[in-house]
């Protein structure tokens, strides 16, 4: 889905965790749960460091529960989206397999395209053989440019990707190299502990009670049912279906819903821009904001949604019009609403698990 750009700076990761891949290898291999530490690009997005090909080609990707493919730059494309890291290079693969079919995939800030090819794929110690992944030949415009990431790793269903082959997740599950086809997130606001990835399981340390456990309702997006939202005594029922969306910084809903949060909580639009702007002082004073999700009630605190940077107050809640792959008005519930909240998705039982996140901040 969405992957927002408000930092041009790189952030540079492939040092500080490529011994991830290595290290832990032997414990995972025993407990077949593989423990990924996230990078955090200033909340705006959150990447972890994957290898592709023997030897292994080191790549810093996004965790993204909105897609479902795998891609990585190739070293023949030249386009500017290509050229701020790492690309894959095949003759450098003694496990390469030419696959060759085009590919072409669209998200909310940018595409991407190239062929189809074969390979082994590492996560946290994880090896999946085979794996069909997007060689990106060419990226248009310079969505990707700037971006702290160099590839996206897709961890929705399998109905939604592009490339016409099993998903990491799929062939971690059916090459048995997981003990279970459940991960989980745990996000933090901090830069120097961004957050966590587990695949196979999940972390009863990083959240407290219990996870309360919502059906999808299809699988293809991590779509949930959307009672209402709540601010104090009013209630907004725009929109039925709630999409938890690692790729999306954001919270993304229906312009008139969005317009009426945004407006209940003292926020003035920026005068040509999206943006929704609320006085810094103001922020003690805000009002919670309730989102109702099959019954459950899941709130979010003014520190949880006004992002503050130099002096600048902006509200997290911005208009996106559009219909989840069931055809109806959805919203994004993006890393804004993961960060206090741990979030299990169970790819086997096609639910999701919420639980009040531990900061240790």
């Amino acid at each position: 889905m969405t992957i927002n750009k408000f930092r041009a700076q790189k952030v540079k990761t492939l040092q500080k965790y490529a011994h991830q891949i290595i290290d832990k290898s032997q414990i995972l291999k025993s407990l077949k749960v593989a423990n990924l530490t996230l990078n955090n690009d200033y909340n705006m997005s959150y990447s972890g460091i994957i290898s592709v090909g023997s030897p292994d080609q080191l790549f810093n990707v996004i965790f993204d529960t909105g897609s479902a493919d795998l891609w990585v730059p190739s070293k023949y494309c030249t386009t500017i989206g290509c050229l701020n890291g790492n690309q894959y290079d095949p003759l450098r693969s003694s496990t390469y397999q030419f696959e060759g079919s085009k590919f072409d995939i669209s998200y909310g800030t940018g595409s991407c395209s190239g062929i189809v090819s074969i390979d082994n794929v590492k996560v946290a110690g994880v090896t999946v053989g085979s794996q069909a992944f997007g060689e990106v030949l060419f990226t248009p415009g310079d969505a990707f440019a700037y971006s702290s990431f160099e590839g996206i790793l897709g961890l929705a269903f399998g109905s939604l990707a592009s490339i016409e082959s099993n998903t990491v997740l799929e062939n971690m599950v059916d090459q048995e190299v997981l003990d279970g086809s459940v991960f989980a997130f745990w996000l933090t606001s901090s830069i120097y502990e961004g957050g966590e990835l587990v695949l196979g399981g999940y972390n009863p340390q990083r959240f407290d009670g219990d996870l309360k456990w919502i059906p999808i309702t299809s699988p293809g997006y991590w779509s949930v049912r959307l009672d209402s939202v709540r601010i104090g005594s009013k209630t907004i029922r725009e929109g039925t279906r709630a999409i938890i969306d690692s790729g999306t910084s954001l919270i993304a809903g229906p312009t008139l819903a969005i317009t009426t949060i945004n407006k209940l909580i003292g926020a003035i639009q920026a005068t040509s821009s999206d943006t929704w702007l609320v006085d810094c002082n103001s922020i003690p004073n805000l009002p919670p904001v309730q989102f109702i999700l099959y019954g459950s009630q899941f709130t979010l605190y003014p520190s949880d949604y006004i992002l503050e940077a130099s002096g600048v107050c902006m509200s997290v809640f911005t208009a996106v019009d559009f219909e989840t792959d069931e055809g109806l008005v959805g919203w994004i519930l993006g890393d804004v609403f993961m960060r206090p909240y741990y979030a299990v998705f169970d790819f086997g039982n096609e639910q999701v698990g919420l639980a009040p996140s531990i900061q240790n901040n």
